[in-house]
């Protein structure tokens, strides 16, 4: 697991990162200058780095249900497939909603939602667009020229800050 910083951290992680519980081996990475870009250089960092045959991205107000990877490396060796798509819960203040995800569509489609092999993310030249809801068209791009499958189990949450 990577964990990409958007640049010099002024504090300890771990008042910002419940780090203490994994048992996964992880990195935690900061970048030389602030970018300001919504994570997305840190994404493409991430994609250069990864070691791992799938990439998953997150936020900060992500969160995977326990039981998420096991089932995406269900679909993906059940599949044959190039990566998943999957719903997740959006919360906004006090309200939910399914964000579906499929088919992946611009401003529709949160980063977490999918779960595509490193080699996709590599051929179609990383995250390659900054634009704030980038993650719509790159992963309406991979879509396209790779075999992505939907499933239909909602696997996560993100939570967005009513906050300016």
């Amino acid at each position: 697991m990577l964990i990409i910083h958007d640049g010099p951290r002024t504090r300890n992680p771990n008042n910002d990162l419940d780090l203490a519980h994994l048992t996964a081996k992880f990195s935690l990475i900061d970048t030389d200058k602030r970018h300001n870009l919504w994570g997305h250089p840190q994404r493409n960092l991430g994609i250069e780095l990864a070691s791992g045959e799938y990439i998953i991205h997150f936020n900060i107000d992500n969160y995977l249900e326990p039981s998420a990877l096991e089932i995406l490396n269900h679909y993906l060796n059940a599949e044959k497939c190039d990566g998943i798509v999957f719903p997740i819960r959006q919360h906004v203040g006090n309200q939910v909603s399914i964000l579906r995800g499929y088919p992946p569509v611009h401003c529709g489609i949160d980063c977490l939602q999918m779960c595509a092999s490193t080699k996709a993310w590599r051929s179609i030249g990383g995250w390659h667009n900054y634009e704030e809801s980038s993650d719509g068209w790159l992963y309406m791009e991979l879509h396209a020229k790779f075999n992505i499958k939907p499933i239909l189990e909602v696997l996560g949450d993100n939570y967005i800050s009513e906050r300016l």
